[in-house]
């Protein structure tokens, strides 16, 4: 169900990215990814960490309604006070900061997004495991939005209508939650006592989510206030598809925390291993292959899903690509083991060292490359908050000495080198023809070499690692 809800996702990438590059431009796309970025921070003050501790709270009490009903009115009226104190200080910064006065009226109509988080209630279902709910809700908002972007944005000036949109999934979501919560939970008013007491725990999620935060947006921010809009949507065209990419990837394992957290609460740490050990092989093998085909072909890509006028986006992409695997990796070994086991703390310190790391770089290699020295950065800072995770991991459990790293690491490179000749080849052959479009040049090359890669490394794990696992 996840991978549903991921794959509705992927038509951002795939239909509206396409269109609306070549409608806004560089700088039009400039302006909304660094809007974007404006926002998050603002919704990150307005979640407080809500949307991680909600999920691991409500599953920890599912199967006793009245407990569950109490933590949940509790968790949403913490949640309620924070997105609307978050909205008003949005408000008074985009009036008041000179560098975001210009785009005061883009940023108040996507903070209507930070407003209505308030009520939003997805951490509940997710708790309670409800994916067939989620999954048919996300899918019609999403395209129904991608549909309204298609329609709406004609020319130049409509990323003030573009931007907006592309906040309606999430906040259309929020309120349909709001008819179906009867069913799971009986929401009461609750005094100030009762929801403050969340504050502390949700801190902890908070400041891992405000690290990951400031590395994942501070680059958008700051080649918005360097390099200009046109700089910032080369980038941000970069980082559109890389998270599109990460969405699609993560999509089997991102529902594991659930359950991981109800079976390290329950004691099934024999369970809980074997989950968290096959999760890890199965990301590897993905995200290896992923990161190598769209570095390989990142210009093919981007002149498909941007075209003409991106060219300068192709390095960036290229550099980015390569996060897909520090990033699923982190995903898992953070929130899938050591947040369910209680070790937040280790999560971020992770995050901590990522954004510490990012910031420095930034300062010199963004003036000196531009979007090239923000990927590079983000590169950088991966690894870092990955090495830190991995670190704790092993000190703190024993999963990474369950993962057999030879047969794994053999049927990576069995299917990636063929795999990757292969695309090569067919690229070469195909972009000698005129007349062959980026569409099907792209297709070709990748079908070739998913069928290789796919095919040797299906057949290689078979035979040497699921009986390890």
């Amino acid at each position: 169900m996840n991978v549903l809800v991921t794959l509705s996702g992927v038509v951002n990438p795939l239909i509206v990215l396409p269109y609306v590059s070549r409608v806004l431009h560089p700088a039009g796309t400039g302006r909304v990814y660094f809007a974007s970025s404006v926002i998050s921070v603002f919704m990150l003050l307005a979640q407080m960490g809500i949307p991680v501790y909600g999920i691991r709270a409500c599953a920890r009490v599912r199967d006793d309604r009245k407990v569950l009903s109490g933590t949940a009115s509790s968790i949403m009226g913490l949640q309620i006070l924070f997105s609307a104190g978050s909205f008003v200080l949005l408000t008074m910064t985009a009036f008041t900061l000179p560098m975001l006065r210009s785009e005061k009226t883009l940023l108040i109509l996507m903070g209507l997004g930070v407003l209505l988080n308030g009520i939003n209630s997805d951490w509940l279902f997710q708790g309670l495991e409800e994916y067939p709910f989620l999954t048919g809700r996300a899918v019609f908002f999403k395209l129904a939005s991608a549909g309204a972007i298609l329609l709406l944005t004609r020319n130049p000036g409509d990323y003030i209508i573009y931007g907006p949109l592309t906040m309606v999934p999430a906040a259309a979501a929020s309120v349909y939650n709001l008819f179906f919560l009867k069913k799971h939970v009986d929401l009461r008013l609750t005094g100030p006592g009762e929801s403050f007491r969340h504050l502390g725990p949700a801190i902890h999620f908070f400041l891992l989510t405000a690290m990951t935060t400031v590395y994942t947006n501070l680059d958008m921010l700051m080649l918005g206030s360097i390099g200009g809009a046109a700089e910032t949507g080369y980038y941000g065209t970069a980082v559109k598809i890389k998270l599109g990419l990460v969405n699609l990837m993560i999509a089997g394992v991102s529902v594991l925390m659930p359950r991981a957290s109800y079976l390290a609460e329950s004691g099934e740490m024999n369970a809980f291993r074997r989950t968290i050990t096959r999760a890890i092989s199965t990301c590897l093998i993905i995200s290896s292959g992923v990161s190598v085909l769209f570095a390989l072909f990142a210009e093919d890509s981007i002149l498909l899903l941007a075209g003409r006028g991106f060219e300068r986006a192709v390095l960036p992409m290229t550099f980015i690509m390569f996060t897909l695997i520090p990033i699923g990796l982190s995903q898992i070994l953070g929130m899938e083991v050591l947040i369910p086991l209680g070790r937040e703390n280790q999560v971020i310190m992770g995050a901590a060292a990522g954004a510490a790391v990012d910031v420095v770089m930034n300062l010199f290699l963004i003036p000196a490359m531009g979007a090239t020295g923000a990927a590079i950065s983000t590169l950088v800072s991966e690894v870092i908050v990955l090495i830190v995770i991995v670190s704790g991991v092993k000190k703190e459990c024993s999963f990474l000495e369950g993962i057999p790293a030879g047969p794994l690491l053999l049927v990576i490179l069995s299917g990636l080198l063929p795999g990757s000749a292969a695309g090569l080849l067919c690229h070469a052959a195909f972009a000698s023809l005129v007349s062959t479009s980026h569409l099907m040049l792209f297709l070709a090359e990748t079908a070739l070499f998913l069928l290789i890669y796919g095919g040797i490394s299906y057949f290689a794990y078979t035979k040497f690692l699921r009986k390890k696992l």
